[in-house]
């Protein structure tokens, strides 16, 4: 029987990449979820959601700092993989300029707090741990993505999330610990972005610095940072929106279940960073679409059957992960995950076409308008159905983004990228009637036979791909 063809160069980069960063992916983002679990019990849900109201405040502001940056200079990278000097200039001028965004950020959020007195409850809290935005300003990440050390990104991530959750287990003890279990869950981005900073200076240093140079990269990564802004805000704007209309209770019951639901969003957009700088090397139309299917049936194969399969276990599910207080939480949990998937669709199409094709404003005006009637739907709907009607504003919002952002690109593609998507969502629909016709098993019955449902179905009509990508790892493995 012949083996599948020889992967090329590319593909196996891509493969062994994205298999290495998935696998370690999903364990960082186990961690935190394990001190959810913990915390809960410790600090009772009404602290534990002031503190991840902090925590999301900081995740929204934070986007702010990279402005685009980042992104800008993982393009620049792959244009100019050789230019040491350059990409050492390149480093001092996007340095600079976030610890200038830092500054200007830090000063308005503390303004805001000292002037409106809704939010003077949370002054303590957001002043402690202002440490973060300038930690932030200094992280090298991008850099380590621009020359494809995706591997070191995953594992510098979970070594900072472990040595977090072992501080939080050890020291965040009562309910006036709230503050500090806020400071060591954002203590461990602080050490991630040193440990990037210092290998991202080993490999290049820095180089000269001036102010022209700084207000030139300002205004060439501005459209990045209107798309990654929006895209990151919008992940966490309904928290804000729950913290606005409704208690800390809420809040906390809101953001318990959307944790779990940003952890695999969040494992997708390792995908999505990893074909995204690959694709900015990609000049034809056939390869970036060929680039683009492979790329969006990765992220369905992900997060597809996960908002699916969850409405079979969802409170269960929410009880073994953080503890029976967010039992009542379930179907806030299938919501999150389906809004997570028209979310991620977007943001495929987005940063892999528009943003590669230089159409950053027509993006930014697709994620605005998503932004503007999730918004407006979410506190529309909220009146009647509670936090359900956040999390139903969420989904009509990305649904929409989703279907803008797919009409829009089309025409910079040779077809639209769903070619392999029939192949997940048939899967996913077979996962689904056996789940319905054997009826509530408990929340690992129902994972366990979910899953290995899905998985065999995957494999069935999905042979030759994964002949092709496990051939990146075995040389002539045969299926």
């Amino acid at each position: 029987m012949t083996g599948p063809p020889n992967p090329s160069p590319t593909q196996r980069r891509l493969s062994i990449t994205v298999a290495f960063g998935l696998a370690v992916e999903v364990l960082n983002k186990f961690i935190p979820l394990a001190a959810i679990h913990i915390v809960q019990e410790r600090i009772g849900i009404e602290g534990f959601g002031f503190a991840q109201f902090g925590i999301s405040v900081y995740e929204i502001l934070i986007p702010f700092i990279a402005f685009g940056y980042n992104h800008y200079g993982i393009i620049e990278m792959g244009r100019n993989p050789d230019d040491g000097s350059r990409i050492k200039s390149l480093i001092s001028r996007i340095v600079a300029a976030k610890l200038a965004h830092a500054l200007i950020i830090f000063v308005l959020l503390m303004s805001v707090v000292a002037s409106v007195e809704h939010y003077r409850t949370y002054g303590v809290l957001l002043l402690v741990n202002s440490f973060v935005l300038f930690f932030s300003a200094t992280d090298l990440m991008w850099v380590l993505i621009g020359v494809q050390r995706m591997a070191w990104v995953s594992m510098i991530t979970v070594v900072g999330r472990f040595l977090g959750l072992l501080l939080i287990f050890l020291f965040v003890q009562t309910p006036d610990d709230s503050i500090l279990y806020a400071s060591l869950s954002l203590g461990a981005n602080a050490l991630i972005s040193i440990a990037t900073t210092v290998i991202g200076l080993r490999l290049y240093g820095l180089g000269g610095f001036n102010l022209a140079g700084v207000r030139s990269i300002l205004a060439q990564s501005f459209p990045y940072a209107m798309v990654l802004a929006l895209i990151l805000f919008y992940d966490r704007v309904d928290i804000i929106l729950t913290e606005i209309l409704f208690d800390l209770k809420s809040v906390g019951l809101y953001s318990g279940s959307a944790r779990i639901s940003l952890g695999i969003t969040q494992i997708a957009y390792v995908i999505i960073t990893i074909f995204f700088s690959e694709a900015v090397i990609l000049k034809d139309r056939d390869s970036l679409t060929r680039h683009l299917e492979l790329g969006m049936w990765s992220l369905l194969g992900i997060a597809l059957p996960a908002a699916v399969g969850s409405w079979f276990c969802n409170s269960q599910l929410l009880t073994i992960i953080l503890g029976p207080a967010f039992s009542e939480a379930g179907s806030l949990l299938s919501l999150q995950l389906t809004a997570s998937v028209f979310g991620l669709i977007a943001s495929v199409l987005c940063f892999q076409v528009l943003i590669i094709r230089e159409r950053e404003t027509h993006a930014a005006a697709i994620l605005a308008v998503g932004l503007v009637v999730g918004t407006a739907t979410a506190v529309f709907l909220s009146r009647s159905l509670g936090l359900i009607g956040i999390a139903l504003g969420m989904v009509a919002g990305k649904a929409l983004m989703a279907l803008l952002a797919a009409l829009v690109s089309r025409p910079m593609i040779d077809r639209y990228p769903f070619r392999y998507s029939a192949r997940v969502i048939l899967p996913v629909l077979m996962m689904a009637v056996v789940l319905a016709a054997v009826g509530p098993q408990g929340a690992l019955a129902t994972v366990a036979l979910g899953g290995l449902i899905y998985a065999a179905a995957l494999y069935v009509f999905n042979r030759a791909l994964f002949a092709q990508v496990l051939a990146s790892f075995v040389p002539r493995v045969r299926l």
